[in-house]
């Protein structure tokens, strides 16, 4: 990547001698701009937008400090490096002030202008990143761009989209009951990618995805040129095989204007959220399918509707799960997507409660809890048990004795008292039913009907609200880490996504506001 710069110096054979000693540091430096006066340096600045600026300090006109002075007012980001025979105090002092990062005394010697150059080049360098993601976030997340004109060095590009879902597809931001499923959290994708590889890419820039368990990957390459996928979906799975995870890749179509990016994005998706096979990692070519493709499994083969609803009306569970164990292999034989598992088990979910007349079961809160099931189920086996909770309320010999009314709003003070008492502490929702003898489902139930939220969703809400005042907390001096860990997350990167998804704000900035 060019780094352009502009060089000011009013005595000609300095400037020329200057320019020369700037273009034997590195091929990638640019000047792209000449002055001998700060009046003309300011508008070629202006127009041209350098990264980096050299400046003499005493030139006619308008002085370096001046200069500096109106340039970062139109461009607070460019990097000044100042050039003077004066070893002066004052002019240090306000150049300091100013945000200069680099002094030359002249004479200036090539091993001099090398060091300064190290330095601010890696800073230009850090800031055009910065600037490039920021710039690619918000394309991704289709908020506002007022103007490329700043993104030269993108220009001239073609760009692909690659989405990875780490285990099934989940429609949550994130996983608020079992935040040590999350594959990312322990594993960094930047430095795969950073891995030599035969297939040639410009840059990549890594984001969380919408989901839980989404990453997202925006490459650059050279027009003309393709990237193999498939060399890093293999070399992805290879080096990750030790970890039983499942993985399926999206691939966008290639773009060359970046406008079209979120439009990619949203493609990706949309294509992975079809057609991801369930229990098994897969490689999806967006330009393979179609948004008008429909699923074309049959549902009265992929499960026996009469015998599903025999087994429940004569509460013969064991028979029931069996049943779902053989349409599960099938399924799994047959590839099914995990969209059409879902189709499937939402059909039969709804086909139990008609079957057993229980109305009071909302098909919408079914269905959420189905989703969530199947985005905690790596493979069918993991499935089936995890379904279980879902299914067991059909059968009344696996509900075992419920508590009456009175009694279950005290169980359900009790736990929310039990949460008050242990936000630090690791908690499962599955270890507090067990704790007050209740399946997990009617635990969420009744939770929800006396508290408005379900269990994780209010233990979620006690945390943030506890760390909130912790922030606020100035006279503690805590680190967001130890703060993390006091409201019960051992990753700060973990509990920095919750606080986020909750306030709207991440930790640094709900300090800033105060």
């Amino acid at each position: 990547m060019m780094i352009s710069i502009m060089v000011v110096e009013d005595k000609h054979p300095i400037l020329r001698n200057l320019v020369k000693k700037i273009g034997s540091f590195s091929p990638r430096l640019q000047v792209i701009g000449e002055a001998t006066d700060g009046i003309t340096a300011l508008e070629m600045c202006l127009r041209l937008k350098p990264q980096i600026v050299f400046t003499d300090i005493r030139m006619p006109g308008m002085d370096g400090l001046e200069l500096i002075t109106e340039i970062k007012k139109v461009h607070p980001d460019t990097l000044f490096i100042i050039i003077s025979g004066y070893n002066d105090f004052e002019y240090a002092r306000e150049a300091l002030r100013l945000g200069v990062r680099e002094f030359l005394l002249k004479p200036v010697t090539q091993a001099a202008l090398n060091e300064v150059l190290e330095n601010v080049t890696q800073l230009a360098h850090t800031h055009n990143v910065t600037k490039e993601q920021q710039l690619l976030s918000d394309l991704l997340r289709g908020r506002a761009v007022l103007s490329f004109d700043k993104y030269e060095q993108m220009n001239h590009k073609c760009f692909s989209i690659l989405v990875i879902c780490a285990g099934s597809i989940s429609r949550f931001p994130i996983d608020l009951s079992n935040p040590s499923n999350d594959f990312w959290l322990k594993n960094d994708l930047a430095s795969f990618l950073s891995i030599p590889m035969n297939t040639a890419y410009d840059n990549a820039w890594v984001f969380d995805g919408e989901s839980m368990n989404e990453m997202v990957v925006v490459f650059s390459y050279k027009q003309g040129l393709t990237i193999d996928f498939t060399e890093i979906y293999n070399l992805f799975l290879s080096k990750y095989e030790a970890h039983e995870q499942l993985f399926t890749f999206a691939v966008s179509n290639s773009v060359e204007n970046l406008s079209k990016l979120r439009l990619e994005y949203q493609l990706s998706r949309m294509i992975l959220g079809k057609n991801a096979i369930f229990a098994k990692s897969s490689l999806l070519f967006v330009k393979d399918f179609s948004l008008n493709s429909h699923s074309t499994i049959d549902l009265d083969k992929a499960f026996d509707t009469k015998k599903i609803i025999s087994f429940i009306k004569n509460q013969k569970r064991e028979a029931f799960y069996c049943e779902l164990e053989t349409n599960f292999a099938s399924w799994n034989e047959q590839n099914y997507t995990q969209s059409d598992v879902e189709l499937c088990l939402s059909q039969i979910l709804y086909n139990a409660c008609n079957a057993t007349l229980q109305k009071h079961i909302v098909n919408s809160d079914l269905n959420l809890e189905l989703d969530e099931v199947i985005s905690n189920s790596k493979d069918y086996p993991a499935l089936l048990k995890n379904i279980t909770f879902l299914f067991n309320k059909f059968f009344y010999s696996a509900q075992g004795s419920e508590p009456a009314s009175g009694s279950a709003k005290w169980i359900v003070e009790t736990v929310a008292t039990y949460f008050n008492d242990h936000l630090s502490d690791e908690i499962a929702i599955a270890d507090i039913a067990d704790m007050v003898n209740l399946n997990v489902s009617f635990l969420s139930r009744e939770f929800k009907k006396h508290k408005g939220s379900a269990p994780i969703e209010y233990l979620t809400q006690l945390r943030i609200e506890k760390a909130k005042l912790l922030i606020k907390d100035t006279s503690s001096n805590l680190k967001f880490k130890d703060i993390a860990d006091m409201v019960g997350y051992n990753n700060q990167y973990y509990f920095s996504k919750v606080f986020k998804l909750i306030t709207g704000l991440t930790p640094s900035e709900f300090k800033s506001a105060f």
